[in-house]
């Protein structure tokens, strides 16, 4: 059976800070979640298996939930 690699969950309501966080850490071997806003993250953590996610880097400041309900929410 094959290894299945960290994954790690990137979360920010601007496209141009995703794209950063993405670059710093893509050469790493991960496998690499995005997620635009806090109901996307918690979707995404939903649709994996518990604790699939090794660390979410996540904007406090987004509009509609910020990033402090939204990691309420997902613990």
């Amino acid at each position: 059976m094959a290894k299945q690699k960290p994954k790690l969950l990137l979360v920010d309501d601007e496209r141009v800070n995703l794209a950063a966080m993405r670059f710093t850490v893509e050469s790493l071997d991960i496998d690499i979640v995005e997620a635009c806003n806090g109901w996307e993250a918690i979707a995404a953590v939903e649709k994996e298996e518990e604790n699939a996610f090794f660390l979410i880097f996540m904007d406090v400041r987004m509009p509609d939930m910020d990033g402090f309900t939204a990691a309420r929410e997902i613990h």
